[in-house]
């Protein structure tokens, strides 16, 4: 079945920009080199290119393939071995190549598969004690459709309210985390967020930057999210986790998004009057352009930051110069040149 839905569904409707699954619709979409087949899908399209999957052993593919499906089958659908949970988890996980993967298929599949074996829900509902409050580290099974299988956020607690610091997405292989994402979540501005809030802006004792760059700028992070690497490090520090790679282009899922976009807009145009198109226009790229930050430079900047402010992190690898990932290891010795940090990322974890 994996074979067939690739080629006879996967291949024709990722290019042509008509993928289905069920009465979903989604926006992914890329061509297919197959040198064995002698089938290239961007020969039709050569005006607007998309990314591209180059196979070159069609055999070692299809066989990683059909690996990893069916290791997702289970993890994803308790075994659910339907058509369309077959076609989405093909077409989602295909999603998260970066450049690097869109050319070395079989050895990106079998790391995503790797990134399914472990139960990282053992380590669930943690508690840490946050500066004073009670936490809970959580972590979280995801939806295929997302970047990485897990997520990972400390939930902190008073006796009234509740604040979650950002999420972090990711996925493990190995000795090695392989964090996708950061993301925060709509949250209600309640007392113990502006308390949090407030006691993050600690993060900047001690710290400066000659880095005038708007694109590698430290100084231009959010502390919830350096405070939510700082846990997380200290988190995968307990679990024996020593390297962390972020991928930063993965450009079949940033496609996805502008594709959403235009398919916005298009319906836009037909819905709203001339005045309120220009507004949802403008407000939709203003979307955007927070997610290219957000996405890519947004994360590179806060790992940036917080290998800046001591030797807790080492960069081994930057990202556009040296492929698409940036590669980090965690120094289990090290500390920050702040108390504060150093705190988060020495704390005792107890079961609940």
């Amino acid at each position: 079945m994996v074979e067939k839905i690739f080629y006879e569904e996967i291949i024709l409707e990722c290019s042509s920009k008509t993928l289905s699954i069920g009465d979903y619709y989604p926006t992914i979409f890329f061509d297919v080199k197959i040198l064995e087949d002698n089938i290239d899908t961007s020969l039709k399209d050569e005006i607007n290119p998309k990314p591209k999957l180059i196979i070159n052993n069609k055999k070692e593919f299809i066989k990683a393939l059909e690996s990893y499906v069916k290791k997702g089958i289970d993890f994803y659908y308790n075994g659910d071995f339907s058509h369309d949970n077959v076609k989405s988890l093909i077409a989602y996980v295909l999603s998260n190549a970066a450049n690097n993967d869109l050319v070395n298929p079989v050895s990106f599949l079998r790391l995503r598969e790797s990134f399914l074996n472990e139960n990282y829900e053992l380590y669930n509902n943690l508690e840490r004690n946050f500066l004073g409050y009670s936490g809970t580290m959580k972590l979280k099974k995801l939806s295929p459709m997302l970047e990485a299988p897990y997520s990972f956020a400390l939930e902190l607690n008073d006796e009234e309210h509740s604040y979650v610091l950002p999420n972090i997405i990711f996925g493990i292989s190995d000795d090695t985390a392989y964090i996708y994402a950061i993301q925060n979540k709509f949250l209600e501005n309640n007392p113990l967020r502006k308390k949090i809030n407030r006691l993050l802006f600690k993060i900047n004792d001690g710290f400066s930057s000659d880095d005038i760059s708007s694109i590698f700028n430290a100084k231009d992070v959010s502390m919830s999210f350096v405070a939510s690497i700082v846990t997380f490090i200290d988190y995968l520090k307990k679990i024996g986790i020593e390297k962390i790679i972020v991928p930063i282009n993965l450009p079949i899922r940033y496609n996805s998004h502008y594709e959403s976009f235009n398919r916005r807009i298009n319906y836009a145009i037909i819905k709203y009057s001339d005045d309120e198109f220009n507004s949802y226009k403008e407000d939709l790229e203003k979307q955007n352009k927070a997610y290219d930050d957000n996405t890519i430079m947004k994360l590179v900047r806060t790992f940036y930051r917080v290998a800046m402010q001591g030797d807790v992190l080492k960069i081994n690898k930057y990202p556009f110069e040296c492929g698409s990932n940036l590669c980090m290891k965690i120094n289990k010795y090290g500390s920050f040149n702040n108390d504060f940090l150093n705190e988060l990322f020495n704390n005792s974890l107890k079961r609940k």
